[in-house]
């Protein structure tokens, strides 16, 4: 339940900048496998999702992109004492096509820190 029902969202590269606020909810969606497209490595900026100060993070991707391991995923919440407390699979209704794979499936964690 919100407390003001106000929520705010901000966007930013978060590879180039120090994250020093803290948040309840962090949200990475299509965002590791996307890492590449802007320059940045999908392990760097999945650390850096990691070791901002939240609650929960949930990360939604697509499980036939080549790029977005689940390994390193599982790897690097120990690394930083998060725990997925939700895991799911789900079938798009339409396929989305990019250069290097068809999504036609996702995953999604839902992950709080220990």
């Amino acid at each position: 339940m919100l407390k003001n029902q106000q929520i705010n969202v901000i966007e930013r590269d978060i590879c180039l900048d120090i994250v020093n606020k803290e948040y309840d909810l962090i949200i990475a969606h299509l965002l590791l496998g996307e890492a590449t497209k802007f320059g940045n490595s999908y392990e760097v900026l999945l650390d850096k999702v990691c070791n901002i100060n939240s609650r929960y993070i949930i990360i939604i991707d697509y499980l036939e992109d080549p790029k977005v391991n689940e390994k390193s995923i599982l790897e690097i919440c120990n690394k930083y004492n998060w725990t997925i407390i939700y895991k799911s699979y789900f079938k798009n209704d339409i396929p989305q096509v990019w250069n290097d794979f068809v999504g036609d499936h996702n995953f999604g964690y839902l992950i709080k820190k220990k």
